[in-house]
């Protein structure tokens, strides 16, 4: 049955990323732990106030496969845990969980009771914010939440979407300028100089195929710490 095939799923997604270890782990939980729809915002800022402390401790207590010690290194001592401090980092921050915010708030004032979906969001997104000492991290577990509040939340608003022609439109022109700002403009770079617009026209498969000096052309651009060359734009603010 449909169960089945979720479990099926959930183990594929949990080979693909090991971060969906987590992402198992508080749904295993949910069915456990009841928390209410108003204790929601209170514990989030609770796990994100105490996250520093918190999660290196709780990982630290765990020694399977190592796995701890790669989050660890990985995602909370290492640069991927800093959060940029320029404008630029801190409005895209703000286009892409606006609406998230506003998505939250519907589900908070939503009646309706979906039963393990409900309860699952309800432990998931205060363990999100447990996470907030790796910046990288957060805003990953933080997309994960944005789909799930719009899976369960839109299908009690379709009506008021359709009659209220205002909110449609607010709705509309933020998927628009969020695609122009999240998936254009941030990645800018990366399309203009890796020309990523001849995948449009070229075969996938002739892009296996490239001589020496193709690949000696790509290593120049590569510097010393892996990195792109020409990808420094914006780390200086």
């Amino acid at each position: 049955g449909s169960k089945k095939k979720g479990l099926i799923f959930l183990f594929l997604a949990i080979t693909v990323h090991f971060s969906m270890i987590y992402v198992a782990l508080c749904f295993i939980a949910s069915r456990f732990i009841n928390i209410r729809k108003k204790y929601i915002i209170p514990l989030s800022l609770l796990c994100y106030l105490f996250s520093a402390s918190l999660l290196p401790f709780i990982l630290s207590q765990f020694s399977f496969l190592s796995i701890a010690n790669y989050a660890l290194s990985g995602y909370v001592e290492s640069d991927w845990a800093n959060a940029s401090t320029n404008l630029n980092t801190l409005g895209v921050f703000l286009v892409r969980n606006f609406l998230q915010f506003g998505i939250l708030v519907l589900f908070l004032l939503d009646k309706r009771d979906c039963g393990k979906i409900d309860r699952f969001l309800c432990f998931f997104i205060p363990a999100t914010f447990l996470i907030s000492i790796s910046f990288s991290a957060v805003q990953r577990y933080l997309v994960v939440c944005n789909l799930l509040l719009l899976s369960r939340v839109l299908p009690s608003y379709y009506d008021v979407l359709l009659r209220k022609k205002l909110i449609l439109s607010f709705f509309l022109l933020y998927i628009t300028i969020s695609g122009i700002i999240l998936d254009i403009y941030v990645q800018r770079i990366a399309i203009i100089w890796g020309h990523l617009w001849n995948a449009i026209y070229t075969p996938p498969v002739t892009l296996l195929y490239y001589s020496t000096y193709d690949f000696d052309n790509y290593l120049k651009e590569v510097a010393p710490d892996g990195n792109w060359v020409k990808n420094t734009q914006g780390t200086r603010g």
